[in-house]
């Protein structure tokens, strides 16, 4: 039976074989759009507070510092990518 590479099989190969420049700007880059991922997640959840009328509630105000906290994080993770 024929085995077929996938994309992450690549992937890993490429990191195993690449430099630890080449790593850690993988690593940079999928940081990036994991905190990307959360930040739309966190965004959807403010929407829907605000629409539920708890601007002032605690799960809100979590939610907004978690969003400065990843946005922060994305801005650092591009400065070193750059």
């Amino acid at each position: 039976m024929a085995r077929t590479t996938s994309d992450e099989q690549i992937k890993l190969s490429l990191i195993i074989d690449g430099n630890p420049a080449q790593k850690e700007l993988y690593d940079v880059e999928k940081s990036i759009r994991d905190l990307n991922k959360q930040q739309s997640e966190l965004r959807k959840e403010k929407q829907l507070l605000e629409k539920a009328g708890q601007k002032e509630s605690a799960r809100y105000r979590e939610v907004t510092q978690a969003m400065r906290e990843n946005t922060a994080a994305i801005k650092e993770n591009k400065s070193r990518v750059q």
